[in-house]
């Protein structure tokens, strides 16, 4: 199992989506959107805070909040049964789309990116994750079939706490 744990800035846009923001793609970035850096988060809180003013001073961003984000990823088919057994889990599915890696979470009305796989980009869906593991299992189901198989998905155990 993959367990990647760091915090994030949340940035949200005044129509109701989210940009994620991590660490940057490169050393010439301080920092980028999570699915630009291969999913990279800050290593402490103050590099987020950090980050958090610089965004919350541009105009296109009308909330901006840091919280500490873990994912504990299944590698195998085992590892995705075992977290059946976490009945408290909140989980997310790491599918590709035409930028990078996004955290699919549950389907919310009058959003459709991820409709059509059980599910929308936490972005999309007010960062809302599944809470039941069969509904994350069916949209990772989904969404690799619709990629023909040239692309992983992966599940997910997701946390996530807004810092205060």
């Amino acid at each position: 199992m993959l367990i990647k744990r760091g915090y994030i800035c949340v940035a949200s846009l005044d129509d109701g989506d989210n940009v994620f923001f991590g660490k940057g793609a490169s050393v010439h970035e301080a920092y980028s959107d999570i699915r630009l850096s291969d999913l990279s988060f800050f290593e402490t809180k103050s590099e987020a805070r950090s980050v958090s003013r610089i965004l919350a001073c541009q105009a296109e961003f009308s909330n901006v909040f840091c919280g500490r984000i873990c994912l504990k990823i299944a590698e195998t088919y085992e590892e995705i049964e075992s977290f059946e057994q976490k009945k408290w889990a909140q989980f997310v599915v790491i599918a590709r789309n035409f930028v990078g890696p996004d955290l699919v979470g549950r389907w919310a009305k009058n959003t459709a990116a991820w409709s059509v796989q059980g599910g929308n980009s936490l972005r999309h869906n007010g960062m809302r994750p599944f809470t039941k593991h069969w509904k994350a299992l069916d949209c990772m189901m989904q969404t690799c079939r619709q990629q023909d198989g040239q692309e992983r998905s992966f599940m997910a155990i997701y946390s996530f706490s807004r810092l205060v």
